[in-house]
């Protein structure tokens, strides 16, 4: 089992420590991956949050390359392999992922909302007639999805409901631009998400959009 971890582990320390892999360790690393299914899910957890609250949590791109989510994660894989072809987004939705867990504080409960918020969109795509894709009620499958996997890797309560909730309502529409703004609404807004949830709401949004396309990203903040 020591051994196995040290897959996860070796990542880890790249992404903490910012080193770089040698070629012949990662030909080692992507061949004993699959023994990754013996490790207990307490000790994959363990290892994982290190690795996304690092400065680095882009490396989780490495364990992807390496089969390390497949076995662990492997609702990443399918991020990874999710395009988006959308005018709004740059990125497939696991790169686009990467790029909002970098602009989020280096929290268990900030990284996994940003590592979760779109982990639904998979399952949610579809391509509209003018090929455009589109993720209808991706929130609220990603917030399911976000409860189940964090449950499966053994997290605390209180980092599952504040995860959850913050994915839940990632995307919540409303629209803010500087001509439509209401007192009104943003009290509807606030009261519907709690006013003690708004700070995350907000961190989460602006890194969202941050990791989208440059077209229109001002007008979307909180739209």
């Amino acid at each position: 089992d020591g051994d196995a971890l040290r897959i996860v582990r070796a990542v880890r320390f790249a992404a903490q420590l910012g080193f770089e892999i040698a070629e012949t360790t990662r030909v080692a690393m992507k061949e004993q991956a699959k023994y990754l299914r013996d490790i207990s899910a307490e000790r994959i957890q363990v290892e994982l949050t290190k690795l996304i609250t690092s400065d680095n949590p882009k490396r989780l791109v490495e364990a992807y390359n390496l089969g390390i989510t497949e076995i662990i994660l492997p609702e990443f894989d399918e991020m990874m392999k999710t395009q988006q072809n959308n005018p709004h987004h740059l990125y497939s939705v696991g790169m686009h992922t990467i790029k909002v867990m970098e602009n989020v504080p280096n929290t268990p409960a900030y990284r996994y909302a940003a590592l979760f918020h779109d982990v639904g969109k998979p399952a949610c795509k579809h391509t509209g007639e003018d090929g455009i894709d589109h993720f209808y009620g991706h929130h609220k499958v990603s917030e399911k999805m976000a409860k189940d996997i964090l449950r499966r890797l053994k997290m605390d309560n209180a980092t599952i409901n504040q995860v959850s909730r913050t994915v839940l309502y990632h995307d919540y529409g409303i629209s803010w631009k500087a001509d439509e703004i209401s007192i009104k609404a943003f009290r509807r807004f606030v009261a519907k998400l709690g006013i003690e949830n708004a700070a995350d709401f907000f961190v989460i949004r602006e890194a969202d959009v941050a990791g989208q396309a440059e077209i229109n990203a001002e007008d979307r903040l909180i739209d």
